[in-house]
C-alpha cells in the first residue's frame, strides 16, 4: 500500500493514516487548530452540502500523535493537530469528508455484521478507503498525499474495481493476501491472515 493504516477492533477507530514522519515538531495553539478545522468544515459543506448535518454534528477529539484523521462507529471525529497544521484547508476538508464517508456508509457496523476476526478490520478499512477516495476524487475534492485508491490495489495485483462494494473489495484483498501466503497448498496455515491474533493498531505496507 502507499499509506499507513490505523484501526482497532470493530467499532473502534477506522482510518487511512498518512505518513507524517517528515513533519518537524510543530508548535500550535488550540485557537489555530479550531480556526483551521472550522474553515475546512465550511469548505467541506460547500462541496457536499447534503452532508452538512453530519459535518457539524460529529464531536471532535484531538489525538496528538495519531498521524491522521479518523472516525468511529459512534460518529466521533478524531484528528491529529499536527495534520491540521501540515495540510492545507482543501486537504483538511477532503479528509473530513473522507471520515464522514466512513460514517454515512456504516463501515464499522457493516464490518461487525460480517463476524470476521477483529484484527482484519484494518483490511476492511482499506476497502472502504479506496471507494470513498475514488468518489471524492471524482467530485474534484482534494485529499492529502498518500491516500489509497482502487488503482493502488490493482497495481499490487488485487482484482478490484470501483463498482464493487466495500465487502467485495475486502474479500479480494483477503484472497490476494492468502495467495501470497507461504503456507503451502494444504489449506489455511500459520501465515493465513485469518489465523493471526495480531491486534496491531498501526501497520504500514
Amino acid at each position: 500500500m502507499t499509506v499507513k493504516n490505523t484501526t482497532g477492533k470493530a467499532g473502534k477507530i477506522t482510518s487511512h493514516k498518512v505518513d507524517t514522519s517528515d513533519v518537524e515538531e510543530i508548535t500550535y495553539c488550540e485557537a489555530d487548530i479550531a480556526l483551521r478545522l472550522s474553515a475546512a468544515t465550511m469548505k467541506a459543506e460547500s462541496m457536499q452540502p447534503y452532508l452538512a448535518m453530519a459535518l457539524y454534528a460529529m464531536p471532535r477529539v484531538a489525538v496528538p500523535g495519531l498521524g491522521t484523521f479518523a472516525s468511529d462507529a459512534k460518529w466521533r471525529f478524531y484528528y491529529d493537530p499536527a495534520c491540521v497544521m501540515k495540510w492545507n484547508v482543501d486537504e483538511i476538508a477532503g479528509a473530513i469528508l473522507h471520515e464522514v464517508g466512513h460514517c454515512v456508509r456504516g463501515h464499522a457496523d457493516r464490518f461487525a455484521s460480517m463476524n470476521e476476526p477483529s484484527h482484519l478490520a484494518r483490511i476492511y478499512n482499506i476497502a472502504g478507503d479506496v471507494l470513498i477516495n475514488g468518489d471524492l476524487r471524482a467530485d474534484n475534492i482534494t485529499l492529502p498525499q498518500g491516500c489509497v485508491y482502487v488503482e493502488t490495489l490493482q497495481t499490487e495485483g488485487v482484482d478490484v474495481s470501483s463498482d464493487m462494494s466495500a465487502e467485495q473489495v475486502y474479500r479480494k484483498i483477503i484472497e490476494k493476501m492468502e495467495e501470497m501466503c507461504t503456507c503451502g497448498k494444504g489449506g489455511k496455515g500459520d501465515d493465513d491472515p485469518r489465523n493471526s491474533d495480531d491486534e496491531q493498531g498501526d501497520s504500514s505496507s
